[in-house]
């Protein structure tokens, strides 16, 4: 399945920013790099760990996951090793004014590493991984065949997501399941198979979490895959089609102290594409329906279904 987010977010009326201070920055004596958010609560710290790409990710001092980061399977490949090309940090603190939204002001503060990596055995030669560090959340995006080293123009066929989030604890976990109530609460060593997300995770006491993605434009949605008995989800993807260089989606793990913290972050709409019209002035908030939510209603002695006459009372709300 193929879709298009950017259509869902809020329009913006202005954007001021102030551009990212990038340096380079190596690997320290133990071979890890590290990153932290804008308010010292996330930190990150990036490792190889036998040829594969490692982040792992703390909150308020607990451990919560490593995430493991090898890119993609590719047809006729088999999986890479990779090694250390350099990495470059930097800061980003902007803001916008929403049309439409949960506050006046979006703010997008966050620091950035981007680790360049190489392997003989991957066809486009290089893989960039980009790590934002937010307030309330980690971000993690792929970049294939870039810089001098990679190989341009390659056509390839992508078999499966290699992320793996492995959790230190055996976290409680809710799901999404279209049109009925959230799977849960399960623990994840208790589950078995593929989930939907967004998936949310009471990870330790004060520290929830959820897993997203986000900018997800020609390419395929993710799914949550566990086995009974490991603290672990694994991406899935359906076979796509792409051509080097290009980015992935962001791979997302959103924190918070509280469900609440959750909801009222504006993580999501950060990642994802600014909007394409230039002059948004004239666009106004409104009102959406969808009858499926009112299909079978009854009202005044009218009941509600998926025709003409129920859209025009519709129309009359």
């Amino acid at each position: 399945m193929k879709t298009r987010l950017a259509l869902l977010l809020p329009l913006l009326v202005s954007t001021q920013g102030v551009s990212p201070q990038a340096g380079s920055i190596g690997m320290d004596a133990s071979g890890l790099v590290p990153v932290a958010s804008p308010n010292g609560k996330l930190q990150v710290a990036f490792r190889l760990k036998e040829g594969v790409p490692v982040f792992t990710i703390m909150w308020n001092g607990h451990r919560l996951t490593d995430a493991y980061a090898s890119g993609f399977a590719v047809r006729g490949e088999r999986t890479a090793s990779w090694s250390f090309l350099g990495s470059t940090s930097g800061e980003v603190d902007e803001s916008w004014k929403p049309v439409w939204g949960k506050r006046s002001k979006t703010v997008n503060h966050y620091r950035e590493l981007i680790v360049s990596l190489q392997s003989e055995s991957a066809s486009y030669r290089t893989m960039e991984i980009t790590c934002r560090v937010h307030d309330d959340g980690v971000a993690l995006r792929y970049a294939l065949g870039t810089g001098s080293f990679g190989k341009k123009g390659l056509a390839l066929e992508l078999t499966a997501d290699l992320t793996r989030f492995d959790f230190v604890k055996d976290a409680t976990a809710w799901s999404y399941r279209p049109e009925r109530r959230p799977q849960g609460p399960e623990k994840l060593s208790a589950m078995s198979g593929t989930r939907r997300y967004p998936m949310t995770l009471h990870v330790v006491d004060d520290c929830y979490a959820t897993v997203l993605e986000a900018a997800l434009d020609d390419f395929s949605e993710m799914g949550l895959a566990s086995q009974k008995g490991e603290r672990s989800l694994s991406l899935k993807i359906h076979p796509t089609r792409r051509k080097t260089p290009f980015v992935s989606p962001w791979r997302v793990l959103q924190v918070g102290a509280t469900p609440g913290h959750l909801v009222d972050s504006d993580l999501l709409e950060t990642l994802n594409p600014r909007c394409a019209i230039e002059d948004a002035s004239w666009v106004r908030p409104g009102v959406a329906f969808w009858d499926w939510r009112a299909w079978g209603s009854v009202a005044e002695d009218f009941t509600y279904g998926l025709d003409l006459p129920s859209w025009k009372r519709f129309v009359d709300l």
